[in-house]
């Protein structure tokens, strides 16, 4: 009897499932947004200290700029995997500039609550995305 149930669900999508999948591509956008405007700012804020910068910190500002780019071209294809990379270099940067300098946690603290929502938020609504696609095959 059981196994009359799995046959029975429809592989196409329903109209809740539709506007499932529409809403949380909304989500997926906002997360692709910040990402483009997170490497952009990046790569602003190194124009007026570009002479006061390091090579080494001035390549690596550059390569997160770009990390951050391409995850935002990422969320095209693979949303789940661009968004939680980004999220987890993100939040690796963070912990590692807290680790030589615990004074910068708090330095811009409600820029970074709003920057780990849009990741938070684009995560769980590219996991919903999966998740449906996966019950349609």
């Amino acid at each position: 009897m059981e196994d009359n149930l799995i046959d029975e669900i429809p592989k196409e999508l329903t109209k809740v499932q539709e506007w499932q999948i529409k809403e949380a591509k909304d989500y997926v956008k906002a997360a692709e947004w910040m990402l483009y405007a997170l490497g952009i700012i990046n790569l602003l804020y190194l124009i007026p200290t570009f002479d006061l910068t390091s090579g080494v910190e001035l390549s690596i500002s550059i390569f997160l700029s770009l990390i951050y780019i391409g995850a935002g071209i990422g969320t095209h294809y693979k949303p789940l995997l661009a968004i939680g990379a980004a999220f987890i270099i993100y939040l690796l940067i963070h912990i590692l500039s807290y680790w030589i300098d615990p004074s910068s946690l708090y330095a811009g603290l409600l820029w970074k609550i709003i920057i780990i929502g849009f990741f938070c938020f684009g995560l769980f609504n590219a996991f919903k995305i999966h998740r449906i696609n996966k019950t349609i095959q």
